[in-house]
């Protein structure tokens, strides 16, 4: 089992200990490319897009693109590893990366060959200036 799958699974039972509605769709040919590996709620019903990396990666820019469309629709997007914590993401304590518009809104690819985060990180959009 390689480390993505250990962090997929992590975050599954997470959901199901917790008693969390979720939909995996890590890795199904069935699911929109680029749809986040998990779509579930926090505990106060706000949709959440968690798209699951092993150490050392980040997302595709399709992954990026649909996750700033969760974000800037009003939901929540996550990039999660290994260290991923249902209890963290609901308190909002989870390590944050902001996102800043672009002037031809395709934030996605400013986004392609970040650095990884190496840490479960929320994508936050910040509307106007940077």
């Amino acid at each position: 089992m390689n480390k993505e799958e250990i962090a997929v699974n992590i975050i599954e039972a997470d959901f199901v200990r917790n008693h969390r509605y979720f939909i995996n769709v890590h890795g199904s040919s069935f699911s929109k490319n680029g749809t986040p590996d998990f779509i579930s709620h926090d505990k106060n019903g706000c949709i959440l897009g968690i798209e699951v990396k092993r150490i050392g990666k980040m997302p595709e820019v399709n992954q990026w693109g649909h996750g700033l469309d969760i974000v800037k629709s009003g939901g929540r997007f996550i990039v999660a590893y290994e260290d991923f914590d249902l209890k963290l993401l609901d308190e909002y304590k989870l390590p944050v990366f902001e996102v800043y518009p672009s002037d031809d809104g395709l934030e996605q690819y400013d986004l392609f060959g970040l650095r990884p985060f190496n840490q479960t990180t929320e994508i936050i959009y910040v509307r106007g200036e940077q």
